[in-house]
């Protein structure tokens, strides 16, 4: 019988570990890419659910409470001082955008029925009122700690009007 070197096996095994390296790192490029997928959809989802509830705020099914509620933070002993930025408050939410109007968005996202997510989705909303002179306003919603103005922001602005309804929306950012 001839001595055999086994080179063979050894160029073998380092193909094998070469693919084993290729395989693995293959894995972690798609797991990355499946996370980044995930949080481009969070983002989106969060910026349609601002989004919508800024077109409730406009829309005219909420014009009466809506001129009311600008009206009470723009003039009177309260108001706020030009430049200053009013928060409101979950309760002050659901009676501007009646609370089955919110509900109904959010279950139409990807979410679904499940509650704790609307929940989690409805609590980390702020909508906050800016008067930007005593005839105008820019109303922002945006994720809690998300910067007031990053581009992803969502801001409609209104002026008041003589006519009916008081509180026109004059844009869209």
């Amino acid at each position: 019988m001839k001595h055999q070197q086994g080179a063979a096996l050894v160029v073998v095994m380092a193909m094998l570990s070469a693919a084993l390296l290729l395989g693995v790192a293959s894995m972690q490029s798609a797991l990355i890419d499946e996370r980044l997928a995930g949080n481009f959809r969070a983002s989106v989802q969060a910026q349609m659910v601002d989004e919508g509830l800024l077109t409730s705020l406009a829309d005219s099914q909420h014009v009466d409470k809506r001129d009311a509620f600008l009206n009470s933070i723009t003039t009177g002993a309260q108001a706020l001082g030009t430049g200053e930025i009013y928060r409101l408050q979950p309760e002050e939410q659901d009676v501007l955008l009646d609370r089955g109007v919110f509900k109904t968005f959010l279950s139409h996202l990807a979410v679904g029925g499940d509650t704790a997510k609307h929940d989690l989705l409805a609590e980390d909303i702020a909508i906050d009122i800016k008067k930007l002179s005593n005839d105008r306003v820019s109303i922002t919603a945006r994720r809690r700690g998300q910067a007031p103005y990053d581009s992803s922001v969502t801001q409609l602005r209104f002026h008041k009007t003589d006519a009916e309804p008081q509180w026109q929306l004059a844009g869209l950012r």
